[in-house]
């Protein structure tokens, strides 16, 4: 096979109308928009001051609009973001363990709302579920809140059931 090669401690660069667009530098990093690798692979976008890699499912090279994304924007806030309207998944021994779901929702061990309009969904396959904090004496360390501005309001509902079964509030 043919390999493209460097004098010993000399960076590789590839580009095109005579400006870099990817560096190999001596260490096997990888640089793409930029000649200053941090990392392993380091992808930087000059004109927004943001770094971005994209990973594409797009076989036909003709859209910009599928994939993940994953970066830094120019607020120095990391991204991560799914075109198309899909979920972000996160998974562990092949196995999902947590979903951002394109409508908001957060489950953790589980796929979707465990009741109605959850925003949060938490399913524990063991007993417990636990919630701790370790804040300043006087913190609580769950606040329930109901923004309603008339009528009753029930802050917690007690249940059991395989499927919920309410038990007071």
């Amino acid at each position: 096979g043919g390999i493209l090669k460097t004098a010993s401690n000399h960076d590789l660069v590839l580009g095109t109308n005579d400006s870099p667009r990817m560096t190999i530098d001596s260490s096997g990093n990888v640089g793409v928009g930029t000649t200053t690798i941090g990392n392993k692979l380091q992808v930087h976008e000059a004109s927004s001051n943001a770094s971005f890699a994209g990973f594409s499912n797009d076989t036909t090279g003709s859209s910009s609009s599928d994939g993940l994304i994953v970066g830094v924007d120019s607020d120095e806030n990391g991204v991560l973001y799914h075109y198309e309207n899909k979920a972000i998944r996160f998974a562990t021994n092949n196995t999902e363990r947590m979903r951002i779901g394109s409508n908001g929702l957060v489950t953790i061990g589980t796929v979707s709302a465990l009741i109605n309009e959850s925003g949060l969904a938490v399913r524990s396959g063991g007993n417990t579920c636990v919630f701790k904090a370790e804040g300043a004496t006087g913190h609580n360390p769950i606040i329930c809140w109901n923004n309603a501005t008339s009528g009753n309001r029930s802050q917690i509902q007690f249940g059991d059931g395989t499927s919920f079964s309410s038990h007071g509030t």
